[in-house]
């Protein structure tokens, strides 16, 4: 709350580069006696004048909504004042005189930037009071999400969004824009993370797809606000848009395990080896000396063209530039493994892997080389896996089984025994 008080310490008081008419004198002191309301009901009969009238020249529109923008600001920071101090408020009175203070504005300076006449020149008088009250009211919409928070949540991630938008008030520059932009970034990244929560929370997805979008325009909770995204793509349905976003998350995000699981796992279910394998490409072209695109490209190889020794290939590029990444040793473990298993089922190997098969002596030259690449394979791989278990000794998931099998095979009995403690546990 103390935020929202240093922000409200501000009011508006009636400019002094109005004409001498007989209402803004009225207006004028209504306004100094703190009688908002009548100010705004004064408005609100000038205006009425105005459009009975013919040829009401455009500057006096300027004018009267100029000043109505000033009474509505004054009648809506009473609430914010007491919301700040934990007081009940008339929250619909904030949101309606608010959001006519922001239209008022936007109105007066359409009006402003007209000339008096056809083929004149606009002799603007108001740009810089409508300015005043709209960089007063920046922060109007993240007052309302917060007075909503406690009661209505889906009206309150409604003005954490809106919130986010607030410089685009046409009274500001293009310029203006940018630079309010870029002063409040961080705290427009928040407020849109705090509406696609909420969304989320409400399963609005809708909304959710809308608000993460802005928060993705900057790095703030990214990772998380990617796993919304993806989820609420999904649930719609939008599975094209679902990996567009998967393919920005795996470039953007650190932490892309999940992305790069879900994309490779959504390939493989459709069979997608082409557009797997483009994807992989793509982002090493574009991606060189990052890891993942290698990484990728190594399962492409590794789970759906069963190509080991390029799936290697890639992996080790992979490890070179990221030494110490488990995912990426565990597919290198994987490799030789798989490699082995393919090799036993599909009959390269004539002896190994077929128990009992008696192996004359003339083979006995080609049981030894069968052997040798067995044995050679499997300790590869346990080199791999327990690389593995070093930098994750608490995720015997990822290695207990992988290691069992590759020390028995190597006939290490006692490692075995041990990685069989952790499967039965």
């Amino acid at each position: 709350m103390k935020k929202i008080l240093c922000l409200i310490a501000v009011a508006l008081v009636a400019g002094m580069s109005y004409g001498q008419s007989a209402y803004y004198f009225k207006f004028n002191n209504l306004a100094n006696k703190g009688r908002f309301n009548s100010c705004d009901s004064l408005i609100s009969v000038e205006l009425e004048k105005a459009k009975k009238k013919e040829n009401t020249k455009p500057t006096k529109y300027a004018e009267l909504y100029n000043l109505g923008a000033k009474a509505a600001f004054q009648m809506a920071l009473p609430e914010v004042q007491k919301g700040a101090s934990g007081n009940p408020l008339d929250t619909a009175m904030f949101i309606s005189k608010s959001q006519q203070a922001l239209d008022y504005a936007a109105l007066s300076h359409d009006y402003d930037l007209r000339p008096a006449k056809p083929g004149a020149e606009p002799k603007p008088q108001f740009i810089a009071a409508n300015k005043e009250i709209v960089t007063k009211m920046l922060d109007q919409w993240y007052f309302a999400a917060f007075f909503y928070l406690e009661t209505n949540k889906a009206l309150a991630a409604e003005y954490f969004l809106k919130y986010t938008e607030a410089y685009k008030h046409p009274v500001f520059t293009k310029e203006e824009q940018d630079s309010i932009y870029n002063a409040k970034k961080d705290n427009y990244s928040k407020s849109a993370f705090n509406a696609a929560w909420t969304y989320y929370e409400l399963k609005d997805y809708d909304n959710v797809i809308k608000a993460a979008k802005v928060v993705l325009k900057d790095t703030f909770n990214m990772h998380t606000t990617y796993l919304m995204l993806c989820e609420a793509q999904l649930v719609k349905g939008d599975t094209v848009n679902w990996l567009k976003t998967l393919d920005e998350a795996i470039a953007r995000d650190k932490n892309n395990e999940q992305f790069i699981e879900w994309q490779q796992a959504y390939y493989l279910q459709t069979e997608n080896v082409a557009a797997a394998e483009q994807t992989a490409l793509s982002f090493i072209a574009q991606h060189p000396d990052n890891a993942t695109g290698y990484f990728m490209m190594g399962a492409v190889e590794l789970n759906m063209k069963k190509n080991y020794a390029k799936s290697r290939e890639y992996s080790e590029k992979a490890l070179a530039i990221d030494p110490n990444n488990y995912r990426i040793l565990v597919n290198l473990g994987a490799s030789y493994v798989n490699e082995m298993l393919a090799k036993v089922s599909s009959g390269a190997f004539k002896y190994v892997g077929h128990p009992g098969k008696a192996v004359p002596s003339k083979d006995k030259a080609l049981y030894d080389k069968e052997l040798a690449e067995f044995k050679t394979s499997y300790e590869k791989a346990r080199g791999y896996y327990e690389k593995v278990r070093e930098l994750e000794p608490n995720n015997h998931r990822l290695w207990a089984y992988p290691l069992y099998v590759c020390y028995g095979n190597l006939n290490m009995e006692a490692n075995a025994k041990e990685m069989k403690s952790y499967l039965d546990k």
